[in-house]
């Protein structure tokens, strides 16, 4: 009998609000909204210009970039495709071209190495045909 890997959690590449990022991902590109009637730039995403309310949203491309705000490790999980991984960080990451903050998978530094504004980079893991999961490693270490 053949061991069967644990799938993590997807995303829904089709979630009306959510798709057009997770596309976006897909390809390797990072993308933040952005309001066509007031230039406003948000995230997370939602289906509403936090500045004026309805209008149409558009999907803009950030750099990728930025610094480590803060972050978690974590120990246990119950989700059983992330057991192998344990300990693993998960960071929030300030944008350094758009006023946002994501979070994400923190990889390619150890925990106890984490540092306050320690500048990273968004790489892109597939995870399934379709879907790439945002995954933030220190700044220059290659591979996106």
């Amino acid at each position: 009998m053949s061991a069967q890997r644990a799938t993590p959690p997807l995303p829904d590449p089709d979630d009306p609000v959510l798709g057009g990022y997770w596309a976006a991902a897909a390809r390797g590109s990072l993308v933040v909204q952005r309001c066509a009637a007031c230039d406003r730039v948000q995230w997370p995403p939602r289906d509403t210009c936090g500045g004026c309310g309805p209008a149409e949203l558009r999907w803009l491309p950030v750099a990728g970039t930025g610094s480590l705000f803060t972050w978690t490790v974590v120990h246990h999980t119950t989700i059983a495709a992330y057991a192998d991984a344990l300990p693993f960080a998960v960071g929030a990451v300030e944008l350094d071209d758009a006023p946002a903050r994501m979070l994400g998978r923190l990889r390619g530094v150890p925990p106890g190495q984490l540092e306050i504004d320690m500048p990273l980079e968004v790489a892109f893991e597939p995870v399934a045909p379709g879907i790439a999961l945002p995954v933030w490693q220190p700044a220059g270490s290659g591979s996106r």
